[in-house]
């Protein structure tokens, strides 16, 4: 709301230090030409009147200070195993969630196999800044052929049927990776050779190499989004 402020003693911010607008359906952070500037996710914001894109979830460095901007009310997914998206998947197994949506592995019911589907919660896509972005992600990913990279088999609006009822929301039907992510194996403290490591980086090297001059930084690297398959195969 226009006036809401939030002061902090740290002699590293400026008396006005930042501001957060709601443009078009996104939030935007400015920095107010502050003396030791303003960071959004360990990258400084550039001064100017214009600021940068701020999504829910982005962690905000002032100084010594770490502010998570996150949204004001509840933005979790019920539970949808079970649940038909599209006419098309069958949700079987909740394999993650978070603030932004949930991923399950599914069936599709029009070809052999199974398949990862990622809805993004509804109470996001009432942004339009979230739903442009969602598209835009989308469609840049679904043209990135690489061997270490998931590959973006489906997306879209669609709707969902569960326990009787039904709503709509976005989604993204990507490849399966059963072998589960990186974050599992260092919960069971599995025993990772060295050699073996230096392996998977380099081929995880080789894939943000490749998407990088196509338009695409990932930007959210972490073990829950790095998927081994076998010992050998990393995406």
């Amino acid at each position: 709301r226009e006036g809401d402020w939030l002061g902090v003693a740290d002699p590293a911010w400026s008396r006005q230090h930042a501001a957060i607008d709601y443009v078009d359906g996104g939030f935007m952070l400015r920095d107010l030409g502050s003396s030791n500037g303003t960071g959004v996710n360990a990258r400084l914001v550039p001064p100017g009147a214009t600021g940068q894109a701020l999504f829910f979830g982005a962690r905000i460095a002032i100084g010594s200070a770490v502010l998570a901007f996150s949204h004001s009310g509840d933005t979790s997914l019920p539970d949808l195993t079970g649940a038909e998206v599209d006419g098309r998947y069958v949700l079987e197994e909740r394999l993650r969630e978070g603030p932004k949506g949930a991923l399950y592995a599914a069936r599709d019911t029009r070809l052999p196999g199974r398949v990862a589907v990622k809805i993004l919660t509804p109470e996001l896509a009432r942004y339009a800044g979230y739903r442009a972005r969602f598209q835009r992600e989308a469609e840049l990913t679904r043209q990135l052929q690489h061997p270490h990279i998931c590959k973006v088999l489906d997306y879209g609006k669609g709707l969902i049927r569960f326990g009787g009822r039904d709503m709509t929301a976005f989604f993204l039907c990507l490849e399966l990776m059963e072998g589960g992510n990186l974050a599992d194996r260092l919960e069971r403290q599995d025993v990772l050779d060295k050699h073996r490591v230096a392996h998977w980086l380099d081929r995880i090297a080789s894939a943000l190499a490749y998407a990088h001059p196509r338009g695409v930084v990932h930007g959210d690297i972490k073990p829950t989004t790095l998927v081994v398959v076998g010992d050998e195969n990393p995406y």
